[in-house]
């Protein structure tokens, strides 16, 4: 695999950034799930005063464009042959009207790129990063004000995107004359496990998760909530047709049951905090006045939930297809700590590793790293809880932009530790995986080795 060099000065950087900024928001409530808008402030990131000697980032892709667009297009001509046929209530028309207007705009983005708020947020989330390690990173800088750095991303292009532009945001806070040099690399090994044939054969050959994902999605609640949905929008010619044999459109060849409508209306709805917060917020309004309620909402985010739950979250005690997803991202650090081992933890010549991938990656690296401490698994016969205490809220869990911070330190013993935070709150490694003392979030290499070699509390 050949390296593409990359050398990024902070005046480049600014001359990008300026260009068209944006600001951030954060979305409340969690009926975004997966897309809600995450802004990290991390607190103190060595409270102990321990020397850093490494730092390792995995960050998880920012607000993009539409994931799937052939689904937006199928809810706009949905839409526009029920107001052709005359065939919308008052809301339902109001609702046209909207994805009439935003059509365009929506369509403007592909799902492999950021939107510009997408590449703010991004760059921001970089310049947090390289903030709050200012002196660390300053005392790397070489006679040639460079500052080297490895990169490793999924092999995706938004993954890519969100890389470059994350790397544009360290540069800001890194000095005028600073260059942060950087190679970008493939590894779909530890970054894309969810997309390989092993994983492919678990989420369609593996009949507990069939059987889960399918009392989901028969469940009372999410059949009544569909039922609620349509009426407001279809007016009862339409709406009979819809219930019975869906909306057939011949000449676009495609065939929509009013579940496919209402799934697609929801992602309609969470898709705008990646273009623009104002506009969020008018289209929640609207949509809780007159077409989808919060409380639906919320609904339809925690089968979400729970879906991403089975498919790559703690999922089921006796399939840890998950975890050992997780496991590869843990091969390639312990090869990367090998090194700094090896050097007695000393300075290399990178500073750190950064790595880009989708959400699904880091829920498998959390589910390995954290175990019962992020999630407890369940028995097949087990259905997850959707709301309330054992609930699975990946609003909280891997919103928008994730970051995954391994920072690794000499303690006063001269033994490399290492530190995790997420989303710049500090978590502990699953039990079993003990750290220096029992109230510290500071963990020897060595024995958090050993816990992940002999998969101590997976």
């Amino acid at each position: 695999m050949s390296l593409l060099l990359k050398k990024l000065s902070q005046s480049i950087a600014l001359g990008l950034l300026l260009c068209g900024s944006v600001g951030t928001a954060t979305a409340a409530g969690t009926d975004y799930s997966v897309k809600t808008m995450n802004t990290v402030s991390e607190g103190s990131t060595n409270q102990a005063g321990y020397n850093q000697v490494y730092s390792f980032a995995l960050v998880t892709n920012g607000p993009n464009g539409y994931d799937d667009i052939r689904e937006l297009n199928s809810l706009f001509i949905a839409l526009k042959k029920a107001h052709k046929a005359e065939q919308l209530t008052a809301e339902g028309e109001k609702l046209f009207q909207l994805v009439d207007r935003v059509y365009p705009r929506l369509k403007s983005v592909s799902g492999d790129r950021l939107t510009d708020l997408g590449v703010s947020v991004v760059s921001n989330l970089g310049a947090e990063y390289a903030k709050n390690r200012r002196s660390y990173f300053s005392s790397r800088i070489d006679y040639e004000n460079n500052i080297s750095m490895l990169f490793s991303f999924n092999g995706d292009n938004l993954s890519l995107n969100t890389g470059e532009n994350f790397v544009l945001g360290m540069t800001r806070v890194l000095g005028q004359e600073t260059e942060l040099i950087y190679e970008q690399g493939i590894d779909e090994k530890a970054l894309a496990y969810y997309r390989q044939t092993e994983y492919k054969n678990y989420l369609n050959n593996y009949p507990d998760l069939e059987k889960v994902l399918g009392r989901l999605s028969v469940m009372n609640q999410n059949r009544t909530y569909i039922a609620n949905v349509l009426p407001r929008i279809f007016k009862k010619k339409l709406l009979d047709e819809v219930s019975h044999i869906g909306l057939i459109d011949q000449a676009q060849r495609i065939k929509l049951e009013g579940k496919d409508i209402v799934l697609g209306l929801y992602h309609f709805y969470r898709i705008f905090p990646s273009y623009d917060p104002a506009l969020a917020e008018t289209v929640k309004a609207f949509f809780n006045e007159s077409i989808m309620r919060e409380s639906e909402r919320n609904f339809f985010a925690s089968i979400e939930g729970a879906e991403t739950f089975y498919k790559y979250g703690p999922g089921f005690n006796n399939q840890k297809i998950s975890k050992e997803a997780g496991k590869k991202f843990e091969e390639d650090l312990a090869t990367e700590m090998s090194r700094l081992v090896e050097a007695g933890g000393k300075s290399m010549e990178d500073a750190g590793k950064l790595y880009f991938t989708d959400y699904r990656a880091a829920l498998n690296i959390l589910s390995f790293f954290m175990s019962d401490n992020l999630s407890p698994s369940l028995k097949p016969k087990d259905l997850i809880t959707l709301t309330g205490e054992g609930s699975f809220d990946l609003s909280q869990i891997v919103p928008l932009n994730t970051m995954i911070v391994l920072d690794v330190y000499r303690n006063g013993d001269g033994e490399l530790v290492l530190k995790m935070m997420v989303n710049g709150k500090d978590v502990k490694f699953r039990n079993g995986c003990f750290p220096e003392t029992p109230d510290s979030y500071y963990y020897k290499w060595s024995m958090l080795e050993d816990c992940f070699i002999h998969d101590t509390g997976l």
